[in-house]
């Protein structure tokens, strides 16, 4: 196998590259890239910000060996991309690896230098003996940046998936680190570059809607004062109490400070009462909106669970306690038991505190339960389209309820059997009826093809109802089709009829 023998003389080194012994399988550059968190990188965090990235192994690939003469030396290159550089130039130490304990000759890091972007490094290392020394293939050369030691990365590493990347190179020529391209006229070419920092989430947060057994808590129509209380809670919270939802925050194992080897968690770099959250809504009947440990809204989560609220719209609370990392908090209200509780759907919007200043904000938005009126629900099972011919359509509806109401409809589909969006007929007060033609249904749902024969589903925000459904024949017969179906009473979902 042939040999590539190294002298420092630049001359003699463009000669050996001109013979063509540049032209051998490239070095081989590897690290394993730490995973840091964005949280580490807030908008108003230092530009000297530091990582500390793990060991940068370049290991040899010439064929025969690279031989290193008597007092010449070769240099190492190790460059940093994407905006990232170097705080300093490193020491010697900084350099280890199996060309430092090559027998008999082993080579010596014998100085540093850095380029003026600081995105370049050189290493030189020197054959101090009165041997050759021979850099076989599998050799290596080992670079531990030093704690905090790479900056620059503070935009690169805020963004989740953000990537530093570094290349390597050897050459024998004298130090070059301001060079465009990376000398390589030793090993082959430039190493292909290894990621040596990625960016992920440390702390990943979720808004969930309704409990852990899913919601179906109603506001009661026929409570007294009307709508002034709730069905049973799904989750325990009886009838003066509503689960919105919950919050939380989840640790993501494996994602790490800036000095690569601590994980960022929620324990050792968030604030212990320094949640703070916005619910917006309609909580005009609320005596109380508190953060809870339980579904059933029972315990209170602590340090600032009780929110202040402002315009019966908005419920704050600030310096709250945070819970452990995967453990939900709930958002619940207590009725007043006075006033008539709105149908609403709030939002929330949360956010930690960092126990560091300069650290980015952890947060997690979302929509809570969708609270509504208990009311009733009716399927109308024969319904004739307006635009058939000869044939009549026409519902009547009761609100045999105590409170007036929006009447809804939708259309059922014949073949699949699903409901399509809702629209309001009109409002019917209690105890009012009101006969609906076919053309009145059609000018809320859409127009129907005449050959098409769907169910109606008839809705309201009331006790109950009674539907039935009258056809006229083209002989002028009127036939009751439906033989007056009743609703079910709130808060069932079931369709009855005949």
């Amino acid at each position: 196998m042939k040999k590539r023998n190294v002298i420092l003389h630049t001359a003699i080194a463009s000669a050996l590259l001109a013979l063509g012994f540049s032209a051998q399988a490239s070095g081989t550059l590897t690290a394993t890239a730490i995973n840091f968190a964005t949280q580490n990188f807030g908008a108003t965090a230092p530009a000297t910000l530091g990582i500390t990235p793990g060991p940068i192994t370049y290991t040899f690939n010439t064929p025969g060996g690279i031989v290193v003469n008597p007092t010449v030396s070769i240099i190492m290159y190790f460059r940093l991309g994407n905006g990232a550089t170097f705080a300093a130039a490193p020491g010697t130490g900084a350099f280890t690896g199996s060309i430092t304990t090559l027998t008999p000759i082993p080579l010596t890091p014998t100085a540093t230098a850095i380029s003026t972007d600081k995105t370049t490094i050189a290493v030189t290392f020197t054959n101090s003996g009165l041997a050759n020394a021979t850099i076989g293939v599998g050799a290596s050369v080992i670079f531990t940046p030093a704690a905090a030691s790479v900056v620059g990365v503070n935009t690169t590493l805020a963004t989740v998936g953000g990537v530093v990347s570094a290349s390597a190179s050897v050459s024998a020529l004298a130090a070059a680190v301001n060079s465009v391209a990376l000398p390589a006229d030793l090993d082959g070419p430039a190493a292909t570059a290894a990621s040596i920092a990625t960016a992920a989430s440390a702390i990943t947060g979720a808004v969930t809607a309704g409990g852990p057994t899913a919601e179906t808590q109603k506001i009661d129509v026929t409570a007294t004062p009307s709508q002034a209380a709730l069905t049973v809670g799904a989750n325990g919270q009886g009838i003066t109490k509503v689960n919105f939802g919950s919050f939380k925050f989840t640790n993501v194992a494996g994602v790490k400070n800036t000095g690569g080897t601590v994980d960022y968690t929620i324990a050792a770099n968030l604030t212990a009462t320094g949640t703070g959250a916005v619910a917006t809504g309609s909580f005009s009947s609320a005596g109380a909106m508190t953060l809870t440990t339980d579904a059933a809204c029972a315990t209170a989560l602590g340090a600032g669970s009780l929110a202040v609220l402002t315009g019966g719209t908005t419920a704050t609370w600030t310096a709250a306690t945070t819970a452990a990392s995967g453990v939900a908090t709930y958002v619940c209200m207590t009725a007043n038991g006075t006033t008539a509780i709105p149908v609403t759907t709030p939002t929330l919007i949360v956010k930690t505190t960092p126990t560091t200043g300069t650290d980015a904000v952890t947060g997690v938005s979302g929509t809570l339960y969708a609270l509504g009126l208990n009311g009733a629900s009716i399927d109308v099972r024969s319904y004739v389209p307006a635009a058939a011919i000869g044939y009549s359509s026409f519902v009547r509806i009761v609100n045999t309820g105590s409170t007036p109401a929006p009447i809804s409809v939708a259309v059922i589909d014949q073949a699949t059997g699903v409901a399509g969006s809702s629209a309001v007929l009109g409002t019917l007060a209690a105890g009012a009826a009101k006969t609906y033609l076919a053309s009145d249904i059609e000018g809320a749902t859409g127009v129907i093809a005449a050959g098409l024969r769907p169910r109606l589903r008839i809705t309201a925000p009331t006790a109950a109802l009674q539907v039935q459904s009258f056809m006229s024949s083209p002989s002028g017969v009127f036939s009751d089709m439906s033989g007056g179906q009743l609703s079910n009473p709130a808060p069932a979902t079931a369709i009855t009829g005949n």
